[in-house]
C-alpha cells in the first residue's frame, strides 16, 4: 500500500516541505512511481518518518539522526539516549536556577519597600570577583576571561560596590565586582581563582537603601545601619553591597542597593 506525501502530511500534522527537506538530507527514502515520477511512502517509510520526527523532538541534529537510522545496534540506541538525557537534565537544571534568581529577585524587590529597617540574617555563602578599582578596570585577558563566564550565572542584580572602613567609618571606594551566591554556581571551578575571593556564611545586618545615582553615596546613607549595630552592641567587619534596582523618581535616577554587614559572630 502506497501513501502520497500530502496524505502522510496531514495525517502526522508536518508540513511536506519538511518531508520534502528530509529525502534532500537522505533521512528517508520514498518509493518512486516510474509513470508519472511522484514520490509515495509505505509503511517502512512512514516508520522512519516518525522515528526522525521522535529524534527531532529531542534536538538531535541532522547528522546524529542519520547515525540513528543507519544503526540497527541496540546499544548504539541506549547510549545516544542516555547522553541526550544528560544533555536535558542539564538544561534543566540550568532553567530550575534561572527560576531560583527570579525567585530571589522578587523577595528582595519586595522586601526593599521597607528602606533602612536593619535584621539579623545569615548571609550565604557568596563569592566576590572585583572588576573595577578605584574607577580603574581590570585589564588583562584571564580576567575578561573569567568574568564573562561569571556574567553567565548572574541574577537579575548585578554590579556590587565594595565599601571599604577608614577611620571606623565606611565610605564607597569607587571598586565594583560580580557577587554569585554558592547556590548558583553549577561550575564551581569559576570560583577557583586566585582573583576570587570567598565570603560567608555569615552572621549580618541585612537592610536596603536608596540613593540618587547623580549624588555621591555617603556614609550618612548608612545611619540607620550603624545606629541598629551600636544599639544591639555589634561590630561591623565589612559591607557588601548589591545593586537591586534602578528607577526614575522625578528628576532624579533612583538606586537600592541590598546591604549585608558581616559583622562580629560573638555579637
Amino acid at each position: 500500500m502506497y501513501y502520497k506525501i500530502n496524505d502522510i502530511a496531514r495525517l502526522l500534522n508536518i508540513g511536506s516541505q519538511s518531508i520534502r527537506r528530509y529525502q534532500e538530507q537522505g533521512l528517508i527514502v520514498l518509493k518512486t512511481d516510474e509513470t508519472n515520477g511522484y514520490r509515495y511512502f509505505d509503511l517502512g517509510s512512514i516508520n522512519i518518518l516518525l522515528r526522525i520526527i521522535y529524534y527531532k523532538k529531542f534536538g538531535y541534529t541532522t547528522n546524529e539522526i542519520r547515525n540513528l537510522l543507519d544503526s540497527d545496534s541496540r546499544e548504539y540506541l541506549q547510549q545516544s539516549l542516555k547522553e541526550k538525557r544528560t544533555d536535558l537534565q542539564n538544561t534543566i537544571d540550568k532553567l530550575q536556577m534561572e527560576l531560583a534568581k527570579i525567585d530571589d529577585t522578587l523577595q528582595s524587590l519586595s522586601e526593599s519597600a521597607e528602606f533602612d529597617v536593619c535584621r539579623f540574617e545569615e548571609m550565604d555563602k557568596v563569592y566576590y570577583l572585583q572588576y573595577c578599582k578605584q574607577r580603574q578596570l581590570a585589564d588583562y585577558d584571564e580576567y575578561h576571561k573569567l568574568l564573562s563566564q561569571w556574567i553567565e550565572f548572574m541574577p537579575l542584580t548585578n554590579s556590587s560596590p565594595s565599601f571599604e572602613l577608614i577611620n571606623g567609618s565606611f565610605h564607597h571606594a569607587c571598586n565594583y565586582g560580580l557577587i554569585i551566591r554558592d547556590k548558583y554556581l553549577l561550575d564551581h571551578n569559576l570560583v577557583n581563582n586566585e582573583n576570587v575571593e570567598m565570603l560567608g556564611p555569615a552572621k549580618a545586618i541585612h537592610c536596603y537603601i536608596k540613593c540618587t545615582i547623580n549624588r555621591k553615596l555617603s556614609v550618612k546613607s548608612f545611619d540607620s545601619l550603624f545606629e541598629f549595630a551600636k544599639k544591639e552592641h555589634c561590630t561591623i567587619k565589612r559591607i557588601i553591597g548589591i545593586t537591586l534596582a534602578t528607577y526614575n523618581q522625578k528628576n532624579d535616577r533612583i538606586r537600592i542597593h541590598e546591604i549585608w554587614a558581616i559583622i562580629d559572630s560573638a555579637c
